[in-house]
């Protein structure tokens, strides 16, 4: 991985320290998706760029499963070991595509990505590569990420289009979509962490990252297809 990289990770990390996941979503908002799942105590699930394990540790914390969370980054990994202390889910370190083609088909009873869809591919691509992936090793998939509500900050972004993956999740059994107004306060709560540990740790050499990251958050130019942001997640 590259320094970069590196720091990406080490920031995300430090971004969400105060949030409860890696996404804009809340417990509540993911248990009422799950009910619809109709999760089975014992049953095995799967979490794709699980980050702190913070879902995998949520199933089988309320929902009794037997989870495996997967994240590319050894620091989620390291950080995920404290959240899962005590818990029946096991940690990979690992990309996620490369990771999910190694699994027998309908293997699991859940399979989710959710805010890391990008590990299959910008766009569109992304979110009907992970659904094959996915859908072929598990009875039941959460997938979720960040989309665009116009086709101005589908581009500005490089996320999917809304209406773009509407076909692909047209079976889902549950759906919810947070607006632009709740993906804003996620981004704002997230840049509030990072800034803090900025002017804090001012001799920080890594903070180059940071503050570049900052930076284009506050974008002027980038302000209008902010407000065309959505994030949205199907339970299929």
């Amino acid at each position: 991985m590259t320094n970069e990289g590196r720091d990406r990770d080490r920031f995300s990390l430090i971004g969400h320290a105060a949030l409860p996941f890696m996404c804009p979503l809340t417990e509540d908002e993911l248990c009422t998706l799950l009910d619809h799942a109709q999760l089975v105590r014992g049953a095995t699930s799967l979490d794709l760029g699980g980050g702190r394990a913070d879902l995998a540790a949520l199933l089988a914390r309320r929902h009794g499963l037997r989870a495996t969370s997967v994240d590319r980054s050894a620091q989620a990994t390291e950080a995920a070991r404290t959240r899962t202390q005590g818990l029946d889910v096991t940690l990979v370190t690992s990309d996620a595509a490369p990771h999910v083609v190694t699994l027998p088909s309908r293997s699991l009873a859940l399979a989710s990505c959710v805010g890391a869809l990008h590990a299959f591919g910008t766009d569109t691509r992304g979110w009907r590569e992970a659904l094959t992936a996915l859908t072929r090793v598990a009875e039941r998939v959460l997938v979720g990420d960040l989309v665009a509500t116009s086709r101005a900050a589908s581009e500005a972004f490089e996320v999917a289009e809304l209406s773009a993956i509407g076909p692909l999740v047209s079976g889902a059994r549950a759906s919810l979509l947070l607006d632009a107004a709740r993906v804003g306060a996620y981004e704002r709560a997230w840049c509030a962490s990072v800034a803090a540990h900025v002017a804090s740790h001012p001799g920080d050499p890594r903070n180059a990252w940071a503050r570049a990251r900052l930076a284009w958050t506050n974008e002027p130019s980038l302000q209008p297809a902010r407000t065309q942001l959505a994030f949205a997640v199907y339970l299929l």
